[in-house]
């Protein structure tokens, strides 16, 4: 959901919008800034920020499809590097494949509502839902209900028929493509993407084991493609040439000939040369890929992120769109005084002479699949935070944590690739460390702490302790401090912090259920939500529930910050009860006007709200409370400007913000945004 920005003094007093604010607004992992284009200076686009399944029409117009898009651009067109549009009803359930001729485009949905129902959507070229079949159906009146009971992988169509890859029922359907009306169907195991061949009037399947060509009436030619890891997407170029995209190690196009020869290759993989560094012609697990009437090649890669290129026929990168951040703020590397930042998948370089504007080149993707197949990224049902970049012991380290701060991931850095090292969890990660990691009857019990002490980046056995009593499911807050501590809040145990124990040989962090010291909770707390501590000054600040402002009694249970924030001077040296000040935080969950995140940088504490109240009829809120980190006094608020439209979405995760002091004293502080799918950027001297 998204919100737009205002002033408020105090907690309530409206004001206006100051003319010359301390800051600047800029974002970073999305090509667009988003925004309410309707009477603000944004421009409303958007990349999407995951792609499953892509198609391209001659024109070079490119349809994507995923599975979900925050603002509802599961369905986007693209064209010249510009967003066209999206496709009404798509937010109902998106889906793995599209597929297009020259009359119609047709995604393929999941119900959110029922994931038994599946189908295919069908549009006009111009994004608009194109029913009128009988039996169409959905909120839009252009869903075909296919009889299968999930995803469906691949669509091909020509001008007359579409092709449906119905996976689970190990069939292909074929209907037709102007009535829907189903015409036949023939076997074929476990049918993934699809391609129709116009010169041959055929279809390639591809299925894990390579790529077969049949005839529309399911009869085998006699033609395969084999010897590919995992097969992607695929398209039949103008000189009849198979182009594959192979998301397995090689990360390139492969290109065949009708006979299934090798003909040629396209990019090189994301972890050639120097692993994870971005290149024009270095592809990042593409999955996807087209050719239009000039022969010009695109490549999309994804899930999880968008990664649009366009090249020339001779192989020059012509544009690139990218949609890469979902659920993910960043955090400033101080050994570069933030010009480098991270997000839990990728590194990016900062350009502050572009402030006002994108201000961000991407520079690496941080996470090899191939290499460390057991990085927890990889797994469960999270989504993963940046929590904090820390330069400890002559090495680079990444800290993440997820949305609901159930984990907290440390990593290695091994140049540009992020080494998974460790990890402490108030529940098991799914599907991770099966077996290994310690679980339970219950999903949220026990707690647990993996330290990769033999440095493979694999969770081996022997590596976990059980950390139950020390850390549970109601573990909301975490922070790592310059020394490589780690620091927990539970509501209900209060304060727990890991002291950094020592190194493994290539730099793995050890840290020890035994050594832990349990603080407790501390005064005037009832329930601590999140907490930061500043080593070099013993500075500890605090924010959670209080018996002066208790929780709500229909508060969300997604993990807001508290009423109150307060500072301990002198913490670890004995002050456990006297604050130096208590604030009083903006506290209404029924309008969404609570903190949901805060951080300090220097002397600032930033405290960043939910949503905003009222939205539908004032189009503005609050967004970033800005405090004195000395005294506790407010001194202004924080709002994205008319760069990313005046507008933004909610802040959804727990850690979702986090700030920084140059050594010129500008602060940058970064704002998870996952509605239009960036990280929002406030940089400036933050003098109200």
């Amino acid at each position: 959901m998204f919100i737009t920005a205002s002033v408020l003094s105090g907690h309530g007093e409206v004001l206006g919008r100051p003319s010359s604010p301390p800051y600047r607004t800029g974002w970073l992992g999305n090509s667009f800034p988003g925004g309410i284009a309707d009477g603000y200076a944004g421009t409303g686009k958007k990349v999407q920020t995951s792609t499953a399944d892509m198609s391209v029409r001659p024109d070079g117009t490119v349809y994507l499809n995923a599975t979900w898009d925050e603002s509802g651009l599961e369905g986007g067109r693209y064209r010249d590097a510009k967003e066209l549009g999206g496709s009404p009803c798509s937010h109902d359930g998106g889906g793995l494949a599209v597929a297009t001729n020259s009359k119609y485009a047709y995604l393929s949905y999941q119900l959110f509502t029922n994931r038994k129902i599946n189908g295919v959507r069908r549009y006009d070229l111009k994004g608009n839902p194109a029913g009128g079949f009988e039996g169409a159906s959905g909120r839009c009146g252009n869903a075909l209900v296919v009889p299968t009971t999930a995803y469906i992988p691949g669509l091909a169509a020509s001008d007359s028929e579409l092709y449906v890859s119905d996976s689970a029922n190990n069939l292909i359907r074929v209907y037709d493509a102007n009535t829907m009306a189903p015409l036949r169907q023939f076997g074929f195991p476990h049918p993934l993407k699809l391609a129709y061949d116009p010169g041959t009037r055929s279809l390639w399947i591809a299925h894990k084991g390579g790529i077969e060509n049949y005839s529309t009436k399911g009869r085998f030619l006699d033609r395969r493609i084999i010897g590919i890891a995992q097969p992607g997407g695929l398209t039949v170029d103008s000189r009849g040439r198979v182009l594959v995209a192979d998301s397995g190690p090689d990360q390139s196009i492969r290109i065949y000939s009708r006979e299934g020869r090798l003909v040629g290759r396209f990019g090189t993989g994301i972890y050639s040369g120097k692993p994870g560094e971005i290149l024009p012609t270095k592809l990042v697990n593409p999955l996807a890929v087209g050719t239009d009437s000039q022969n010009n090649l695109y490549v999309a890669g994804g899930p999880g992120f968008t990664d649009l290129r366009k090249f020339s026929p001779s192989g020059k990168l012509l544009w690139a769109l990218r949609g890469l951040t979902f659920l993910d703020t960043a955090a400033a590397d101080n050994a570069t005084d933030g010009r480098d930042v991270y997000t839990a998948l990728y590194h990016f370089k900062m350009k502050d002479e572009a402030m006002g504007g994108g201000q961000w080149s991407w520079a690496a993707y941080t996470l090899d699949r191939f290499k460390y197949p057991n990085d927890p990224r990889l797994f469960g049902d999270f989504h993963y935070t940046v929590l904090a970049i820390r330069n400890l012991n002559r090495r680079k380290y990444m800290f993440i944590t997820d949305q609901l701060s159930h984990t907290l991931l440390i990593f290695r850095l091994d140049g540009d690739i992020a080494v998974p090292a460790g990890g402490f969890g108030g529940r098991p990660i799914p599907g991770w460390a099966e077996g290994i990691q310690p679980s339970s009857q219950y999903a949220w019990a026990p707690a647990w702490m993996w330290v990769d002490s033999n440095e493979n980046g694999n969770p081996d056995p022997g590596e976990f302790t059980n950390l139950s009593g020390l850390l549970n499911d109601a573990t909301w807050g975490w922070d790592v401090d310059s020394k490589g501590d780690i620091w927990a809040a539970n509501e209900n145990s209060g304060v727990v912090e890991f002291p950094l124990r020592g190194w493994a040989s290539l730099g793995a962090p050890i840290y020890s259920a035994a050594t832990a010291i349990r603080y407790g909770q501390i005064a005037p707390f009832t329930a601590i939500e999140r907490v930061a501590y500043v080593a070099k000054s013993d500075t500890l600040y605090l924010s959670g529930y209080t018996r002066s402002h208790p929780r709500s009694a229909r508060e969300p249970s997604f993990g807001l910050a508290g009423t109150e924030l307060a500072r301990y001077d002198h913490f670890v040296a004995g002050n456990r009860s006297k604050p130096r000040y208590r604030i009083t935080l903006p506290h209404d969950p029924a309008s969404g006007e609570a903190i949901k995140a805060f951080a300090v940088a220097g002397n600032r504490v930033i405290a960043g709200v939910l949503q905003s109240a009222g939205v539908a009829a004032k189009r503005d809120a609050e967004d970033l409370f800005v405090y004195n980190a000395e005294s506790g006094t407010l001194l202004g608020r924080m709002l994205p400007g008319p760069e990313v439209g005046n507008a933004m979405g909610w802040l959804d995760c727990t850690h979702g913000l986090t700030a920084y002091r140059r050594a010129d004293g500008e602060y940058l502080v970064f704002e998870e945004e996952v509605y239009w799918g960036k990280v929002l950027v406030f940089q400036g001297s933050l003098e109200f």
